[in-house]
């Protein structure tokens, strides 16, 4: 399994020969340099996310930080909107109120909307 990992393009990326001229030492000391890379790159594409937020017009109560896009910050939407399904939401509001960064009052206001279009598009059908 070792070296599989070390001889993997989304490994370590080595060669067969050069994996077995290595020590147990070097190769964690590899994946070590290998992980870094990984949460740097991380930590970019998340303030860069965290900046195409802050450009794209919309308004928040609460700015997203770059912390708020790496992984483990945060419980997903998933998460969140199970969490809300069992407070008695219906799933499809769960997922809106979970997803959405605006205000509680707003988004209580789009759920609100979205729930008086289907109620009407039921009576109509």
């Amino acid at each position: 399994m070792l070296w599989a990992f070390a001889t993997s393009p989304y490994g370590l990326g080595l060669s067969s020969e050069g994996f077995w001229g290595l020590c147990d030492r070097s190769i964690h000391a590899l994946a070590r340099q290998r992980d870094l890379a990984q949460r740097r790159m991380a930590e970019y594409v998340a303030a860069l996310r965290s900046d195409l937020y802050h450009t794209a017009g919309k308004s928040f109560n609460d700015p997203p930080a770059p912390a708020d896009f790496m992984s483990g910050h945060l419980p997903g939407v998933e998460e969140r909107a199970q969490q809300l399904i069992e407070m008695g939401y219906s799933p499809s509001e769960a997922v809106a109120l979970a997803s959405s960064r605006q205000s509680s009052e707003h988004k209580l206001f789009v759920i609100d909307q979205a729930c008086k279009m289907a109620h009407a598009k039921k009576r109509r059908a």
